[in-house]
């Protein structure tokens, strides 16, 4: 798929100076073992994410996306140890379909929709695999792990995938071969998510517990 990198035009980082509908900055104060503690923290929104195996190519089907947040830390880290700041294309970052639950709806039709949104493809349920929390040092949310399957390519959605235009999203959707699940997820040449590494690593258990076969 082409990259979506090109149409990224890097700006600059400044302070939040006003409130986000997104993230919240906040202080804790509580006390540890007897001593007064304090941490810092920004509260942000529980999410799900699906991993999807397609029966019919043997594959994980992927999401791939440009992901500011991560280009803004590779230009800090570079500038940390005196180098050039990376191009862009180091924050374009591989996922599973993933969504907040900032809806008035439940987490498994929240991933459902979110799979027709990004991937394009219609499932009817999933498989509730676990939850685990995330960015556990400054946020601490949970993320809710699906499974899904797509048995052919009957599943598309004509027009639908990559993302909400209205919303920004611009989405790469694509294919990993399951035989290359885990040698993927290894491989730091390419920027991605843990909850995607989990997900791969999971993959031949997964198929296990929940897969179907037409």
């Amino acid at each position: 798929a082409a990259a979506r990198a090109a149409a990224v035009d890097w700006g600059s980082v400044e302070p939040l100076k006003a409130d986000s509908a997104f993230i919240k900055p906040q202080r804790l104060s509580f006390e540890q073992d007897g001593s007064d503690r304090r941490w810092d923290m920004v509260a942000s929104m529980p999410s799900v994410a699906v991993l999807l195996y397609h029966h019919e190519l043997d594959a994980v089907i992927l999401v791939r996306q440009f992901r500011a947040p991560v280009h803004a830390a590779n230009v800090a880290e570079a500038a940390r140890a005196g180098a050039p700041a990376p191009p862009v294309e180091g924050a374009l970052t591989y996922e599973l379909v993933a969504g907040l639950l900032d809806k008035d709806a439940s987490p498994e039709r929240t991933a459902i929709e979110e799979v027709a949104e990004e991937a394009g493809y219609r499932v009817e349920s999933l498989h509730r695999v676990v939850s685990y929390a995330e960015a556990i040092g400054i946020s601490g949310p949970s993320q809710t792990l699906f499974f899904g399957e797509i048995f052919s390519e009957a599943q598309r959605i004509d027009g639908a995938g990559g993302g909400l235009a209205e919303d920004g999203e611009a989405i790469d959707v694509l294919t990993l071969p399951a035989k290359f699940a885990l040698d993927f997820a290894l491989d730091d040449n390419y920027a991605k998510s843990a909850g995607l590494m989990f997900g791969l690593a999971a993959l031949p258990h997964l198929l296990e517990r929940y897969g179907e076969r037409r």
